[in-house]
């Protein structure tokens, strides 16, 4: 075994470590990738929650929704990990701030109440070549 001192001056193996880390609910998870936002960005995005949240079913029904993502066309790295409990997956400390990418593509897509609409894959950003699915 691979047995390590401790600042305390006790042995403890990497498995008996890994066991007590366990027993106070922290497990090693990937961090959640979030966007990075400002203090401003947060309040805009707080104000305009509170203004809509009284809406009606008729006036949410007059509005669409669209959302754009820029995906890394490689896969494997994902990054360091982290070590947090249950329900710590939001906190600050357990989060991976998001970058762009080279080699990636661009997709597009929007929800109404009347459905969802076609995702449009925009492959390069000066001249976008657009294919409906």
């Amino acid at each position: 075994m691979d047995w390590k001192w401790t600042e305390a001056g006790v042995k403890a193996s990497r498995d008996t470590t890994q066991r007590h880390v366990k027993e106070f609910g922290y497990s090693c998870r990937i961090p959640l990738v979030k966007p990075l936002l400002n203090h401003r960005q947060c309040q805009r995005c707080l104000t305009w929650a509170k203004e809509k949240k009284k809406w009606t079913v008729a006036q949410w029904s007059k509005i669409l929704f669209s959302d754009e993502s820029k995906f890394c066309n490689s896969f494997g790295n994902q990054g360091p990990r982290v070590w947090r409990k249950g329900g710590e997956a939001h906190s600050p400390s357990c989060l991976k701030s998001s970058v762009k990418f080279p080699q990636s593509v661009m997709i597009w897509g929007a929800i109404s109440s009347a459905g969802v609409g076609p995702l449009c894959f925009f492959c390069k950003p000066k001249s976008p070549f657009t294919k409906k699915f």
